[in-house]
């Protein structure tokens, strides 16, 4: 009867909005773990670009292109 089709439309209503809910959490969650991998990684990036060494062996200046090539001797003969 009528009382069965409410509590029927009530549970279709409780189980779209829990669906719901757990598709919340999910976007959630997935949020939560691109911050936190973001995070790290500005983090980590000044010793990356610390450890960068050059190869040019002067003291501070402003890098042009023949710091950041090795130089190599031309072939042993």
């Amino acid at each position: 009867g009528k009382m069965e089709r409410d509590f029927e439309e009530q549970a279709t209503q409780h189980i779209l909005s829990l669906l719901r809910k757990q598709r919340g959490r999910k976007i959630i969650r997935c949020l939560a773990v691109i911050v936190a991998v973001c995070t790290v990684y500005m983090l980590i990036l000044p010793a990356i670009t610390m450890s960068n060494e050059v190869v040019c062996g002067l003291e501070e200046h402003t890098h042009d292109e023949e710091c950041w090539t090795v130089k190599t001797t031309g072939p042993q003969s």
